[in-house]
Parts: C-alpha cells; sequence; structure tokens
C-alpha cells in the first residue's frame, strides 16, 4: 500500500515530466532551471538556487502548515489591469504599441531564450523594443524598425 511518501514521490515526478517531457537532460518547456522534490526546501540552498536562477518546485504534505510569514492568509481580489504597452506577435515579429507607462513589464520569449525590460518614464514603444532587441542580439541577430522586431531563423517567438 502506497504511503504519502510515494504520493509526494510521484507527484513530483509528474511535475517533472510536465517541465521536462524529453528528460531531465533536455531544456524545460519554459526555458528555466527547475529543481523538483518532496518536502521543504532547505534555506541555504534556496537562496543560493534563487541567486543563480534556479526554480525550486516542492511537494510536501498539507494539513500541518508551517508559517513562514507574519502576514495573514487572506486573498485579496487585485484590480484589474490594462496595460498600456501592447505586442503582439505573428511569426518571428513582434509589433510594440500604445504606451509605454513607467513600472509596465514587456518581455519576448525567443524559442527558449526570454528578454524582459520593466519600463521607465522616459520609455516609448519604439525605445521598448529597441532596448528588447539589443538584448536579443546578445544571443542572436534580431532586426530592427521602429517599434517593429524580428528575429530571423527563431522558430517561435511569444
Amino acid at each position: 500500500m502506497a504511503d504519502q511518501s510515494d504520493v509526494e514521490t510521484a507527484l513530483a515526478e509528474l511535475v517533472s515530466r510536465v517541465l521536462y517531457p524529453q528528460g531531465a537532460m533536455a531544456p524545460s518547456i519554459l526555458g528555466r532551471v527547475y529543481k523538483i522534490y518532496r518536502g521543504w526546501p532547505n534555506a541555504a540552498a534556496l537562496d543560493a538556487d534563487l541567486a543563480a536562477g534556479i526554480v525550486n518546485v516542492t511537494v510536501f504534505p498539507a494539513g500541518q502548515q508551517r508559517n513562514t510569514t507574519r502576514w495573514p492568509d487572506e486573498f485579496l481580489q487585485p484590480l484589474p489591469v490594462v496595460p498600456a504597452l501592447t505586442v503582439v506577435t505573428s511569426g518571428v515579429t513582434a509589433t510594440f504599441g500604445g504606451r509605454a507607462v513607467p513600472g509596465e513589464i514587456a518581455g519576448l520569449i525567443v524559442d527558449h531564450f526570454a528578454v524582459v525590460h520593466r519600463t521607465e518614464k522616459a520609455d516609448s514603444p519604439e525605445l521598448v523594443a529597441a532596448i528588447l532587441a539589443s538584448k536579443i542580439r546578445t544571443q542572436r541577430i534580431a532586426l530592427l524598425s521602429g517599434a517593429v522586431l524580428s528575429v530571423p531563423g527563431a522558430s517561435r517567438m511569444i
């Protein structure tokens, strides 16, 4: 008969198969590195992983929860946010529009490479496209024309 540890192990393996459908040696479906395990994370190891950009996914039993925050378990429905900056992708081209409001996050995933930019006061759609293009250029060719960014040879752009 299966016990709690068997269920936790099975759930961790299921999450691993979802995030790494081609196996642990292939890249994850989201392009990040994940550590998937059962039990609570070790604080020092978790801090080191977060600093290295590694995402930890842990499976542990419900019931006796460990309260690690002083904040109450109370969900507040956030107010809906309508982004002012827009981006429309078609194939390997992204077209930016609208207006850049400070604090918005603009980003693209090109194949398995993600780039992001938090907008600032003087940003415009053209400038955001240029900033993201310069970040993409650290890995591959990116073409820019105003607010239109293209990545020739990419297999997908999100």
